[in-house]
């Protein structure tokens, strides 16, 4: 499995831990539009990851272990109106180019975040 769309689908509200750990060659993650209100920390592991979109979802912050995502390059967190911080550990997401964070919950961002060279 290489790219994973689970887009709109309302009842969807939580993903499986032991699940979500074995996608270890995900590349591309979109899971828009559901009800998630929190992210297993097994996601931490997908470390081929390279895009990320997790718009419209229900979850108030993310998995500590997101700095492990190091070849992300654009992550999508726009409608989490729930979402009311990052992590600290954004920082090792070194590939980050674009974070679009629009109409969420978010009060401040993580110092960290200008840790991040690519950023723009």
């Amino acid at each position: 499995l290489r790219q994973l769309y689970l887009n709109n689908i309302p009842s969807l509200k939580a993903l499986p831990a032991s699940s979500v750990g074995a996608w270890t060659k995900l590349k591309v993650l979109h899971i828009n539009g559901c009800t998630l209100s929190s992210l297993p920390e097994s996601i931490s592991s997908l470390s081929e990851l390279t895009m990320v979109a997790l718009n419209g979802n229900s979850f108030e912050s993310l998995p500590r272990g997101i700095g492990k995502w190091t070849k992300v390059e654009k992550m999508f967190l726009n409608d989490c109106k729930s979402l009311h911080q990052l992590p600290e550990s954004i920082s090792g997401m070194e590939s980050l180019e674009k974070l679009y964070i629009n109409n969420s919950g978010l009060t401040s961002l993580p110092k960290s975040i200008g840790a991040l060279s690519k950023l723009s």
